[in-house]
Order: structure tokens, then sequence, then C-alpha cells
């Protein structure tokens, strides 16, 4: 339940944390996944879970929203909270919290109850990139938007047109040839499974 199993709160953060407005200090979540106990309240269900529509409607929604919604993946999971992830072309003048209640209540969109953000140029079928960037780029305050049981995740790099004023660092790419004799020597171990 997207209204009732999640809590954000303030607190001290790590110094490696850069998705913060501020230094050290910001917001954090959690999130209640046991199953509920004898006299706690009942999650929420949705009546009913609404097909996924096809492609050419969601790239119409996106479209109707705005152009600088690029791409877009919907991960084949069976989940009562279906999610779309979404590509931003971002210049400095758009910010994903103002592209929030558009997202959420397009009626094109509504299959969808958690809606992530992600700048141009993110594999979306990359199930490890994406983890990390919603990890690591998201202040649950300033970043997460709720409405109606939905969410929108905004996972893209930050900027003035978000309030963050903080440098943010650039992502770090490994040399290729490093990769490649990483892999060589975890084939030699036998881990390449875990790398």
């Amino acid at each position: 339940d997207l209204e009732q199993d999640m809590f954000i709160s303030e607190g001290i953060l790590d110094v490696l944390d850069h998705s913060a407005p501020e230094p050290l200090f910001g917001a954090k979540i959690g999130i209640d996944s046991t199953r509920r106990l004898p006299g706690e309240k009942e999650r929420r269900r949705f009546s009913a879970i609404l097909e996924v529509p096809g492609w050419e409607k969601i790239r119409q929604a996106l479209r109707d929203i705005s152009s600088a919604l690029s791409t877009f993946h919907v991960p084949d999971l069976s989940v009562h909270n279906r999610p779309l992830l979404i590509s931003i072309r971002k210049d400095g003048s758009l910010s994903g919290r103002s592209l929030a209640e558009p997202l959420l209540d397009h009626p094109g969109l509504q299959a969808f109850s958690i809606l992530l953000l992600y700048d141009e140029g993110i594999d979306l079928r990359d199930a490890s990139m994406i983890s990390w960037k919603v990890f690591n780029n998201v202040d649950p305050r300033r970043d997460i938007i709720r409405k109606g049981g939905r969410i929108v995740i905004d996972a893209t790099k930050k900027g003035p047109e978000d309030g963050h004023h903080r440098e943010w660092p650039d992502d770090i790419v490994m040399d290729p040839v490093i990769v490649k004799r990483v892999a060589s020597r975890a084939a030699e171990l036998g881990i390449e499974a875990f790398i």
C-alpha cells in the first residue's frame, strides 16, 4: 500500500550522499513490507487491476504530457503496484516534480501505480542501473510525489530547477580494459556469476 506502508522522515545522512538538498541532513524512507498481524489495519487492495495499455497509447499519453518524456519501459512483472519507467530529457528548465501531477492524472497511465523518471540515456531494461539510480538519486521528501495511492519517483540528476543547489557528481564509468580484466579474473576464480 503506497499510502500506508511508506514512511518519510528526516535525519543525518552519510557524508557521501549527494541527493539531499543540504549536506549531511535530509530525508529517509522506510517501507513496511511485512505481512499484517492480527489487529492491524488491512492493506488497501485495488478493486481491479487495469490492463496495461498498448505501447502506442502509452507513448501518446507521454507526448500529451511533455515532449521531454522520450522513451519508456514496462517491466514484465506480476505485481499489484505496476511500474512504468520513463526517460526524461532535462535541459535545465524542467523538473521531475513539475511532471508528477500530469503523469498521475493522465487517464492513459492509470494502469501504473509507480512511475519512475530517469535521465535520458539510462538503459531502462538494465535492472542494476535503474536500481542504482533510484536508490542513489532520490531525496524521498523532494523526489517522491504521492497522490491517490500512486507515486512518481524522480531518479534523475538534480539541478537548480529541482531546488538542488549542491554539486551533482558525474557517473563513474569503468575503463573497458579494467572491466575485461575483472571479468577474466572472476572466471579464473569461478565467481563470474557474482559480478
